[in-house]
């Protein structure tokens, strides 16, 4: 005789009967439990078994035994996953028949996978993880809306085809502080900045021959924001888990908790510079009207100088090259700024050079006439990494950075925005989904803001926010040396990034870091609305 496994439900719990019917009948029944799931069995025998035993296997191993009929069993979780067999006898347990086998199953991982052509999830340098970049991956990308999203994958063991896996995403808590105004509930999540724990495709899922079921999550655009999934096979176990419980990654049993997912946001940095001065616009050049000398210096009168040249003072701590027979470059003592001539003062007595032709450099020249500071040059973005505490991670595009900007030794307010939309390989395509800024290494800025002469304002580096351009003067940089210009750099592109002066640390030319008033911007800011 064999046995044989009906299978019927009342009351919502499933019932597990068995009978003994002939070796004729077909092969016994398969059944499919996620472990966690409520149910009884329940077997007894036709009349004329005398004695009848039961027992349920996992392998050799009894996990449950019973003489007499009927007999009711509850699986137990405790016996985990896996393949069971239940059987009967009808001679006191010397031959045994197979009523039915069982494949218990649950979900034993649950995972991030990239999507599609994305850019390839990677360790999150902060906090641990998964890091996802949800912007397009050039300006161009069609495919907006796709990058946003990821895979979960869920997999059950055994691996088994057919089964169905529940899904939930979780708003888990930014692990980077507990403080406002970057976090303003504390060590509670539920705190992302753009849509809440993301949307997922699908509530469920199918697995396929490998056990695995997926579905993917599109997340929000704002760096920072981050997520946990969950899956499992019992709906009622998933339902039931908390907050709190994602938040300290101790789902309830037979939930699976992905690792945390974090968006991170590259930030597309176009990195131009001006030209050499190849026209010597940033020295002057003509002859000497008259030579004078007042023990114990000599007035050089000259023709009035440009108006951008002319004022008081300009030319000290500089030198002027008098083209004797054998030239001579000699330190301006003082610049005396006239309606008609202008005055050079040099030390000792060097009457002789009326007449004769000169060139005149201000500070921004060493004795040996050449630029104190290297310029040309691409701004020093060596610092950038101090955007990443607003998971913010700054990519310089060297395929665009080039010196494709004429030189021009004092840009003022009116040629500032002509020159960030010049060569600006970004223009009309920075957005939401792309984020990018024309960054500039120039010489000077505002005439009355470029130390010449020392007393003057000293305009180190300014931002066009809505143009989405950085500058930042390097001579004026030289000339203060009071910061350096790598911190210059993190402050400009700060404003670009909707950081703003007074929010303390580097954007109150304070150290190198951001305070928390500046990454709750950054990570605030939708870039479509500036």
């Amino acid at each position: 005789m064999r046995a044989k496994l009906l299978k019927m439900r009342l009351l919502g719990v499933p019932l597990l009967i068995l009978s003994l019917l002939s070796v004729a009948e077909a092969a016994p029944p398969h059944y499919y439990k996620c472990i966690g799931d409520k149910s009884t069995a329940w077997g007894s025998c036709p009349e004329g078994c005398p004695t009848i035993k039961f027992r349920v296997k996992k392998g050799a191993e009894v996990k449950a035994s019973h003489t007499a009929s009927p007999w009711t069993w509850t699986w137990l979780e405790a016996w985990g996953t896996g393949d069971f067999t239940a059987e009967c006898s009808c001679d006191d347990g010397t031959t045994w028949a197979t009523a039915a086998t069982y494949t218990v199953y649950e979900v034993t991982s649950l995972v991030w996978e990239t999507y599609g052509s994305n850019t390839a999830l990677d360790t999150c340098p902060k906090y641990g993880g998964k890091r996802i970049f949800p912007g397009k991956k050039t300006m161009t990308d069609g495919s907006a809306s796709d990058r946003r999203k990821v895979t979960v994958k869920a997999t059950v063991s055994p691996a088994i085809q057919g089964r169905t896996v529940y899904f939930k995403s979780w708003d888990v808590d930014d692990p980077s502080t507990n403080s406002s105004p970057v976090d303003t509930n504390g060590s509670a999540g539920a705190d992302n900045r753009n849509g809440g724990a993301g949307t997922l495709s699908a509530a469920s899922a199918t697995t396929n021959a490998g056990g695995e079921a997926t579905v993917t999550l599109t997340v929000s655009l704002r760096p920072g924001d981050n997520y946990r999934g969950a899956a499992a096979c019992n709906q009622g176990k998933l339902n039931a888990m908390t907050q709190a419980q994602a938040d300290a990654g101790t789902p309830p049993d037979y939930v699976k908790l992905s690792e945390m997912l974090t968006v991170w946001r590259k930030l597309w940095i176009d990195s131009d510079r001006m030209q050499a001065d190849t026209s010597n616009t940033n020295w002057l050049s003509d002859t000497i009207d008259a030579a004078t000398y007042q023990n114990p210096n000599t007035d050089l009168e000259v023709n009035d100088v440009p108006g951008d040249f002319e004022k008081d003072d300009h030319f000290n701590g500089g030198y002027i090259k008098i083209k004797y027979a054998t030239p001579q470059t000699l330190a301006v003592v003082d610049f005396d700024s006239n309606l008609n001539d202008d005055d050079v003062f040099v030390a000792g007595d060097h009457s002789a050079a009326d007449g004769k032709e000169y060139e005149l450099y201000d500070d921004d020249y060493d004795q040996n006439l050449s630029l104190k500071v290297t310029f040309p040059g691409d701004a020093d973005t060596s610092q950038l990494d101090a955007f990443e505490p607003a998971f913010v991670l700054p990519v310089i595009d060297c395929s665009t950075q080039d010196a494709s900007l004429t030189f021009d030794r004092n840009v003022q307010v009116a040629e500032m925005d002509a020159l960030v939309t010049t060569d600006f390989e970004y223009q009309g395509n920075v957005s939401d989904s792309f984020w990018g800024v024309h960054l500039i290494c120039g010489f000077q800025a505002l005439c009355d803001q470029d130390k010449d002469p020392d007393g003057e304002g000293d305009l180190r580096g300014n931002a066009r926010r809505t143009l989405h351009g950085a500058f930042v003067w390097r001579e004026v940089i030289r000339d203060v040396d009071l910061h350096k210009e790598d911190q210059i750099v993190i402050h400009e592109v700060g404003h670009c990034c909707n950081a703003d002066d007074g929010d303390g640390g580097v954007m109150d030319a304070f150290g190198y870091g951001f305070t928390g008033v500046s990454l709750d911007k950054i990570r605030d800011k939708d870039w479509d609305t500036w």
